[in-house]
């Protein structure tokens, strides 16, 4: 059998790797400074690449930011996805983790309209949908039948992006934890009358057999 040869100058391998040179050149700028000022000469030299090659590769600078942003949603759900089977707690705990950690991706991904950037809207919708389902998951793995957590995993998800948002909105210069923010929510819940949303909390925020008391 003859051996492999190597790809050739400007193949599909070539091609490949510019492609992938200029996500991840992106994905590091977001990280580094934010969605913000992401011109082409900018996203081309954060790869090291010239602007050329955005065009050639991607049409235009919209096309980029698209594969870019649903890199970063991608990454965001496999990020995920191992806490699930640790229920909601460990899962939000992961998400805003990440949140916390990379504050530049989460603004492109959650925190700030896409329309500057050329990203269509249900770029955003289908990540939340994703996130939405990884969550239902997460609330099964805690014992809720499916119907209770499909019906919880809206509310739930909202609490968990509003403990993102907090930010450093707390007078300590601080935010409440997961365990704490969720606590509050089944709190809250309850004295509303809330009695669905605040079983679902509690059990989130304190396993399985709270949902009962």
């Amino acid at each position: 059998m003859p051996a492999p040869q190597p790809a050739t100058p400007g193949g599909p391998s070539a091609d490949l790797d510019v492609r992938e040179q200029l996500i991840r050149g992106a994905l590091a700028l977001i990280t580094d400074e934010g969605p913000v000022d992401l011109s082409v000469r900018r996203l081309a030299k954060a790869a090291d690449r010239t602007t050329m090659c955005v065009y050639t590769k991607f049409t235009n600078r919209q096309g980029l930011l698209e594969a870019v942003y649903q890199r970063a949603g991608e990454e965001l759900l496999a990020h995920l996805e191992p806490h699930v089977r640790d229920g909601a707690l460990a899962t939000a705990d992961a998400y805003v983790a990440r949140a916390r950690l990379d504050a530049g991706r989460y603004a492109l991904l959650l925190g700030q309209p896409l329309a500057a950037l050329g990203i269509p809207d249900a770029a955003r919708v289908r990540l939340v949908a994703d996130l939405g389902a990884l969550l239902v998951r997460a609330l099964e793995a805690d014992g809720l039948p499916t119907p209770a957590a499909s019906a919880a995993a809206p509310s739930l998800w909202a609490a968990v992006h509003g403990l993102v948002a907090l930010g450093d909105a707390q007078p300590d210069g601080g935010t409440p934890t997961p365990r704490e923010h969720l606590a509050r929510l089944a709190g809250v819940a309850g004295v509303a009358g809330g009695a669905g949303v605040a079983g679902v909390a509690g059990v989130a925020a304190h396993g399985p057999s709270s949902a009962g008391r």
